[in-house]
């Protein structure tokens, strides 16, 4: 096998795992963490609703509106990625 060919064997192989090692680190410390609050603020909203707090309902609902619109357009910058990548199609 050429010197050439192992370079490009093991840079792929080194892309890929760095692209794993990303991804892991994304879901566990930053996609997680944003799901959870959003999970939460959608909670805090429906449960001051059945208590008939409309005012409260109405922050934690606002809250989650803009946490989610925010979490749409941090997911929305890694379509390219996906796009480029093959994994949606």
């Amino acid at each position: 096998m050429s010197g050439a060919r192992r370079l490009l064997i093991a840079g792929g192989i080194g892309l890929a795992l760095l692209g794993m090692i990303h991804g892991l680190w994304y879901a566990v410390f930053a996609e997680h963490q944003e799901l959870d609050e959003l999970g939460k603020s959608l909670a805090t909203g429906f449960s001051a609703a059945a208590e008939r707090n409309s005012a409260a309902a109405q922050s934690a609902l606002n809250q989650y509106r803009e946490m989610k619109y925010a979490y749409d357009r941090h997911v929305d910058g890694l379509l390219p990625c996906y796009m480029v990548s093959g994994e949606l199609e």
